[in-house]
């Protein structure tokens, strides 16, 4: 058996990737094969939101957006995004996660 961890928090070495690993390392002592995965936003895609924003229309007064590179694992639709003010993300977390 195979279990798949993934880590969807902004905030590296935080309280869900504690226990997400936790839970992974009883997964492994009981004989699985274990794999840990994060849905991760590049800095440079973060800094092109920001720019996409500050360019915005001025008819814009207000919106929420999900911002992502691009992951294998995300659950996050970024379609919003790319309608209202353009964005594509440029990185992908494929890239760099390292090999396991």
């Amino acid at each position: 058996m195979k279990v798949l961890g993934i880590v969807c928090s902004p905030r590296r070495r935080g309280n869900t990737e504690i226990m997400v690993k936790e839970a992974l390392a009883g997964a492994e002592e009981a004989g699985a094969e274990v794999e840990l995965v994060t849905v991760w936003c590049s800095q440079r895609d973060v800094a092109q939101m920001v720019e996409e924003c500050i360019e915005a229309p001025e008819s814009m007064r207000y919106d929420i957006f999900y911002v992502l590179s691009t992951n294998k694992w995300s659950y996050r639709d970024l379609d919003h995004a790319r309608s209202v003010v353009g964005f594509e993300p440029q990185d992908n977390a494929e890239d760099y996660r390292p090999k396991l």
